[in-house]
């Protein structure tokens, strides 16, 4: 592994573990126990690319499905699965016309918690 990719791997660790300990202290973790699902959380769905441009979604979204926690970071396999998914399809037709390519970017979401309904999340996650 070279250093870089220890370093984006410790990168995403350190990501991975606070939003962990943030998603343990949320109401959106308390909704989801009472009613006997798993939503969970993810750090990011493509590989970190430091220097790289960001794309940001809304949040992971939740289609009733059980979702476990991503622990390991994403590599180029994602890829392929993040192009399947309805904001991945757009994502890359919009970022093509501009001569983007979705395979080098960072995506991650402002909310890394999948929720059923936006009045879970607060500020003082």
């Amino acid at each position: 592994m070279s250093r870089q990719d220890a370093d984006d791997v410790a990168l995403f660790c350190l990501l991975r573990d606070a939003v962990a300990a943030a998603f343990d202290r949320s109401p959106v973790r308390r909704r989801q126990e009472a009613e006997g699902e798993v939503w969970a959380w993810s750090v990011c769905a493509l590989p970190l690319r430091p220097g790289r441009e960001l794309l940001l979604g809304l949040n992971w979204g939740n289609d009733g499905r059980g979702h476990q926690p991503h622990h390991d970071p994403p590599d180029d396999t994602d890829i392929a699965h993040i192009r399947k998914e309805r904001f991945g399809r757009a994502a890359h037709v919009l970022l093509a016309r501009y001569g983007r390519d979705l395979a080098q970017m960072n995506y991650f979401n402002v909310c890394p918690f999948r929720w059923i309904t936006s009045d879970l999340v607060s500020v003082s996650l």
